[in-house]
């Protein structure tokens, strides 16, 4: 079969299955396998493919017809510029996210004005994106920061893992498998910053088929209008961040009003503040000290 043909028939499979850019997505397939750049994919359209090539293209296409996530199919995406691994075990990171990081990325620089060693905590850190990313922002620092990533899932733990050895940040990251905060070492008396990107979607919410039958439910769906977890670090924030502690969390769709509340409710002398994200969504709430 030439190239063409198994594009063409490879587009037509995914356009069944009401796979988005079917066209674009056929073709960095193929890349993916073939190691062919754009330019000789579309020089070599006329010639005959490798069979191997072909069987192994195949298999992708007929799983991405299926729904599953692109970036499960590779193996990877990208995050905050760097490559991150990620599987089933794990929620992909969105491009909002990233965001968050920046937002950590400030409130280190504001609390190093006034010390020189930070406790640095991110719960349900999933894939290890935020903490990661944030550690490899932050390797050239002179302070003393500790980081640590909790889970409840010893599966994303694993994943997580393997991304900090990647990015060579596993020897400054601390991986805690418990719900929240329980687990951290005893010697972590307070928390100078807390982030989090928790499950925040409501239970029963209709999503995507790449979301819905294939990323983890554990990291998705939230109880109480999808506001369960972040009730839960709002009471918690009360007993563990440090007098002058910062909270940066991302937020689902309408809900920024209501997690701001909890914090206001949960911590009234800090301030409270909502971030939008480049889309012009209300997506992250942010607590710190009034000083600042």
């Amino acid at each position: 079969m030439k190239l063409l043909e198994l594009l063409q028939a490879a587009e037509q499979t995914l356009c069944a299955a009401q796979v988005e850019v079917p066209d674009r997505t056929a073709r960095w397939l193929w890349q993916y396998v073939s190691g062919m750049s754009i330019g000789e994919c579309f020089l070599r359209q006329t010639e005959l493919v490798n069979p191997t090539d072909a069987d192994a293209f195949l298999q992708l296409v007929e799983r991405r017809a299926r729904r599953e996530p692109l970036q499960y199919l590779v193996g990877e995406t990208e995050f905050c510029g760097l490559p991150f691994f990620v599987d089933h075990r794990v929620l992909i990171p969105r491009p909002e996210t990233e965001q968050l990081v920046d937002l950590a990325v400030r409130a280190v620089e504001q609390q190093l004005a006034r010390k020189n060693e930070l406790t640095i905590v991110d719960v349900g850190t999933g894939s290890g994106a935020i903490i990661v990313a944030l550690a490899v922002r932050l390797q050239e620092s002179d302070a003393l920061l500790r980081f640590y990533a909790t889970d409840i899932s010893s599966d994303a733990l694993a994943v997580a893992k393997i991304n900090a050895k990647r990015h060579r940040v596993d020897d400054r990251i601390t991986f805690v498998e418990g719900t929240y905060v329980t687990g951290l070492p005893h010697d972590v008396k307070s928390i100078d910053i807390l982030l989090s990107n928790p499950p925040y979607i409501p239970i029963g919410t209709k999503l995507q088929p790449e979301v819905a039958e294939w990323e983890p439910k554990i990291a998705l769906y939230a109880q109480h209008d999808g506001l369960a977890c972040y009730e839960e670090l709002a009471t918690l924030t009360k007993s563990v961040l440090a007098m002058d502690g910062s909270v940066a969390v991302e937020v689902g769709v309408g809900q920024a009003d209501a997690v701001s509340q909890l914090w206001r409710a949960a911590l009234p002398l800090a301030s409270v503040q909502i971030v939008q994200d480049f889309r012009k969504i209300d997506r992250f709430v942010i607590v710190s000290p009034v000083e600042q």
